[in-house]
């Protein structure tokens, strides 16, 4: 059985954690890591485009808020250096009307 065949739940994923908080990058890596995923966390959108440049990722965690920018502003870039990845948009501010 090659990997692609395997569950998604099965398989050991590449994973880019983008947010500003240290707290919440160390707590999504201590859960995604003890269930045997390899990952990279970085607190900019500049060192998240540097890591997606030099390797590719299956998943990725995005901070709306990453201390003045905007991280919205980097899905098209972060999708140029990876396609195929998926990305989840994270954030610890809900909206109010």
């Amino acid at each position: 059985m090659i990997m692609a065949d395997l569950p998604i739940e099965l398989k050991s994923l590449r994973i880019l954690i983008i947010d500003d908080e240290e707290n919440i990058r160390f707590a999504l890596t201590m859960c995604l890591e003890s269930d045997g995923h390899k990952i990279i966390s970085v607190g900019t959108i500049d060192d998240a485009l540097e890591q997606t440049a030099r390797e590719a990722f299956d998943l990725i965690f995005l901070d709306v808020r990453l201390g003045t920018q905007n991280g919205l502003d980097c899905i098209k870039p972060l999708l140029e250096e990876n396609p195929w990845a998926r990305i989840v948009v994270i954030t610890a501010f809900a909206s109010r009307r």
